[in-house]
């Protein structure tokens, strides 16, 4: 039986055949946000290290309705070229749960 963090990752490399090491995870967040800080911890807890850009620091409010669309919440998430979506994406796409 594997643990939570290696079947994470057992299913990314299934689902987009890639390797995990090969990847850069990106999180677009708003500070403040508790989706964005569940992201966070769950990245943290899964143990993938990501990029993260912090809206009014790297980027306007402009910007993120102009990559992501306007009904787009906060955080979004991208897995190297793969735009994933929201907290739910992610979790549903990667089974963290």
């Amino acid at each position: 039986m594997c643990s939570g963090i290696l079947r994470v990752k057992l299913n990314m490399s299934k689902r987009y055949n890639v390797k995990m090491e090969s990847q850069v995870v990106v999180v677009y967040i708003k500070e403040g946000s508790q989706e964005c800080e569940r992201l966070e911890s769950l990245l943290k807890h899964i143990g993938w290290e990501y990029m993260k850009y912090v809206q009014g620091v790297d980027y306007t409010e402009r910007e993120f309705r102009l990559e992501f669309g306007e009904g787009a919440e906060y955080p979004q998430v991208s897995v190297g070229v793969k735009h994933i979506g929201g907290l739910k994406d992610f979790i549903s796409n990667f089974n963290c749960i």
